[in-house]
C-alpha cells in the first residue's frame, strides 16, 4: 500500500511539476526574463515554504487556539504511539493540545520525524481509549507517509499557476493601455493573454488534481490507522462520532 502511495504521489507530482516547468519557462521567455530567474524563484519558493510552514503554523496555534505543545498525553496514548513511532522507525512526534471541546485532530511538520500531531479537548472526551487510538493512527500514518512534504509541494503548484496568470493578464492590460499601434506589441499582448488564461485553466485543473491526491492519502492513513489499531470498527465510530 504505502509503495503504491509512493508511486502515485511521485507521478502526480512530477507531472504537476513538468507543467508548471513549462508555464514558468514560456512566461519569462515572453516577458524578456531569462528562464534561470525563473527557475531559481520557483525553487526559492519551495524551499521556503518547505522551511517556514511549521514554525509559523506552530506560532499560529499557540497565539489564536491557545495550544499547548510537549502535552502530557494519557498513558494508554502515550504507551501506543511510542510502540507505533519504534514499530515505524519514527521519532515521538510533538503533541499539541487545545483545549476545545469540538473533537479534531492533524498533523503537520516537514517530515515523519519532524511531526506534529495536534488534537483537542473533544476527542479526549468524546472517544474511548479505542477510538482515541484509531484517531491518533490515522495522524500518525499521515507523518509515516511523509504526507506533510507531498502536499505542501503540491499545493504550490496553483499558487504558482494563479500568480503567473495574474502577472501575464496584468502585463497584457498595461502594455494595451501604453500602446496600440506597434503589431509587435499587438502579438505579444495576445500571446500573454493567451498563456495567462492557460495558466488559470491549469490553475483549475490542478486544484482537482490536488483534491484527488489528498483524498487518496486520507485512505492511505484510514488503512495505517486500521493496520496499527487491528479495529477497523473503532475509526468507523470514531469518525460518526466526530462528524456529529
Amino acid at each position: 500500500m504505502k509503495k503504491n502511495l509512493l508511486a502515485v504521489s511521485l507521478i502526480t507530482l512530477s507531472c504537476l511539476y513538468g507543467v508548471l516547468a513549462a508555464i514558468v519557462i514560456l512566461t519569462f521567455i515572453l516577458l524578456q526574463v531569462p528562464v534561470s530567474y525563473g527557475i531559481i524563484l520557483s525553487m526559492f519558493i519551495i524551499v521556503l515554504q518547505f522551511f517556514i510552514s511549521p514554525i509559523l503554523n506552530d506560532w499560529i496555534f499557540k497565539v489564536f487556539y491557545k495550544a499547548k505543545f510537549d502535552y502530557e498525553l494519557p498513558q494508554f496514548l502515550n504507551e501506543f504511539i511510542e510502540e507505533s513511532c519504534k514499530k515505524h522507525n519514527m521519532n515521538y512526534p510533538r503533541i499539541g493540545f487545545i483545549d476545545d471541546g469540538a473533537p479534531n485532530a492533524f498533523t503537520y511538520g516537514r517530515t515523519k520525524n519532524d511531526a506534529r500531531v495536534v488534537i483537542t479537548r473533544g476527542v479526549l472526551e468524546l472517544l474511548n481509549e479505542e477510538e482515541a487510538k484509531a484517531v491518533v493512527a490515522h495522524e500518525l500514518g499521515h507523518a509515516n507517509h511523509y504526507d506533510m512534504l507531498f502536499m505542501t509541494a503540491a499545493q504550490l503548484v496553483p499558487l504558482i499557476l494563479y500568480y503567473i496568470y495574474d502577472l501575464l493578464i496584468g502585463s497584457s492590460t498595461r502594455r494595451g493601455r501604453s500602446s496600440r499601434s506597434s503589431s509587435n506589441n499587438s502579438n505579444s499582448q495576445d500571446l500573454a493573454t493567451m498563456l495567462g488564461m492557460l495558466a488559470y485553466v491549469l490553475y483549475i485543473i490542478s486544484q482537482y488534481i490536488i483534491l484527488w491526491l489528498s483524498r487518496t492519502r486520507e485512505y492511505s492513513a484510514d488503512s495505517f490507522s486500521i493496520e496499527e489499531t487491528r479495529n477497523p470498527s473503532a475509526l468507523a465510530i470514531a469518525l460518526i462520532k466526530i462528524g456529529f
